[in-house]
């Protein structure tokens, strides 16, 4: 069996966040478990079943000038990620701080060992349609269109950055809430890409919509691969919201997987964890969820 990893980054309020999204996913798989933020106190009182990282660490690592308010945080997930896969682990997922494993999710790892990565190709109803492909259902974000939600003089000036095309805008572009990878060598060379444009095109990553995500995906084009692999389902999972059509549902091919939850977020993590194991009421209590 690969030897897995799951991890959330974790700050501040952030932190019970995170502890839940990955104490949710140790009730499902025998990955080990990790949170990676800056050294708090909180960390003296984690779970035994749960690891810390320090970003600073990793970071120094990878030979970076540690400056926190640099980027936004989720920009030091990649070098957790490629850290991972550096410690021996061949399998690594990690999650968005609002996110919550319900079920098992096998076709999750099964889609990263056959394309490297894999996550859920994003929402296109705030993008501008007349860049996003036709079809039925609201997952149907295109590289271009994503990227022209701040401007297409933004648009146009990262994809100078990277590298790319007008027909690397159509490719397909995707949520990085839920991103399972392996270690093979392309990902890890897309990870180190990654950290390097990320110092390269500095300060400007701040005029993005979604500055990491945007960044990973314009990588994926400039590499070709596609990493939509996995299976979003409509929204509205709730159905006492009624029409609040602020819920990502990742799912497996037949089953609930992954709830990767949007604002507000209180109500919505109140009613996902009824249907979890009573055994995440204690992390609830201690480190309550903002």
């Amino acid at each position: 069996m690969n030897r897995r990893a799951i991890l959330s980054l974790g700050d501040g309020k952030y932190f019970g966040r995170a502890l839940i999204a990955v104490a949710s996913a140790g009730l499902f798989d025998d990955a080990d478990l990790w949170i990676f933020g800056w050294p708090s106190s909180s960390v003296e009182h984690l779970p035994g079943t749960i690891h810390f990282g320090s970003i600073v660490q990793v970071m120094r690592e990878f030979g970076r000038s540690i400056r926190p308010s640099f980027f936004h945080p989720y920009f030091w997930r990649y070098g957790c990620l490629l850290w991972l896969m550096r410690q021996g682990y061949e399998q690594v997922l990690s999650l968005d701080s609002d996110c919550l494993m319900v079920d098992h999710v096998p076709e999750m790892w099964d889609a990263a060992d056959h394309n490297g990565i894999a996550a859920c190709r994003d929402i296109s109803t705030d993008m501008p349609q007349d860049l996003v492909p036709p079809g039925d259902g609201p997952f149907r974000a295109t590289l271009a269109a994503a990227i022209a939600r701040s401007g297409p003089e933004i648009r146009d000036r990262l994809f100078r950055l990277i590298g790319l095309t007008d027909a690397d805008g159509g490719h397909p572009y995707v949520n990085a809430g839920v991103l399972a990878l392996n270690s093979h060598p392309t990902m890890t060379a897309l990870l180190h890409d990654y950290l390097e444009y990320a110092l390269r095109c500095g300060s400007f990553m701040r005029r993005l919509t979604w500055p990491d995500q945007d960044l990973l995906n314009a990588l994926l084009a400039k590499r070709g691969i596609r990493a939509d692999m996995l299976n979003p389902s409509e929204y509205n999972f709730f159905p006492d919201l009624g029409d609040d059509k602020r819920i990502l549902h990742w799912a497996g091919e037949a089953h609930d997987g992954i709830l990767h939850l949007w604002r507000p977020y209180r109500p919505l993590i109140d009613q996902a964890l009824r249907r979890l194991d009573t055994t995440l009421d204690a992390v609830v209590e201690q480190f309550p969820v903002e």
